[in-house]
C-alpha cells in the first residue's frame, strides 16, 4: 500500500494500513525494494514502480 495524492489531496493509505496491521503484528523495520527499471522524471508523488517500501512485521510472542 502506498500513500497517494487524489485530486490534489494527500491520502495516507500506507500509514492507515500500518496502523491496522499493528493491531495484529509487531511491526519492525521498513525496507526499500529497488527495481532495475530507472525512475522516470516528473511528479514525485506519482508512482513509477522503480521502488517500493516494505514493512517488516512478525506475530507477537506470548506476553507481547
Amino acid at each position: 500500500m502506498q500513500n497517494r495524492r487524489v485530486a490534489g489531496r494527500f491520502v495516507p493509505l500506507a500509514w492507515d494500513t500500518a496502523r491496522v496491521l499493528s493491531r495484529y503484528l509487531v511491526l519492525g523495520d521498513e525496507r526499500i525494494h529497488l527495481y532495475k527499471k530507472a525512475a522516470s522524471g516528473g511528479d514525485p508523488t506519482v508512482t513509477n514502480r522503480a521502488h517500493e517500501y516494505l514493512v517488516v512485521g512478525r506475530k507477537p510472542l506470548d506476553g507481547e
